[in-house]
């Protein structure tokens, strides 16, 4: 899990430094999302 959001935030890192900020909201967006939907899934189990 730790590594995972280490991975995250190198892409997110990557991208917010390659492209432009709409972009990098593009990316971030999902990104969110799968944390949140991940962490209320893990507190279900």
């Amino acid at each position: 899990m730790i590594s995972t959001l280490i991975a995250l935030v190198f892409a997110i890192v990557i991208s917010f430094t390659k492209y432009y900020h709409w972009m990098f909201l593009v990316v971030l967006i999902p990104v969110i999302v799968n944390i949140y939907l991940s962490m209320k899934r893990n507190k279900n189990n």
